[in-house]
């Protein structure tokens, strides 16, 4: 669902594979994820 059908407060799910290297130590990580809108984002040429 396209972040505009989106109701305040609203808890959504959305499942995602994170594929490791064999190579990664074990251990504990943390995953930070983000959300922005495009119009906020800065252009490519800077402007």
């Amino acid at each position: 669902m396209p972040t505009t059908g989106w109701l305040s407060g609203e808890y959504l799910t959305d499942r995602h594979v994170l594929r490791l290297p064999d190579s990664l130590p074990s251990g504990a990580y943390d995953v930070e994820i983000g959300f922005y809108f495009d119009d906020h984002a800065p252009a490519a040429d800077g402007a």
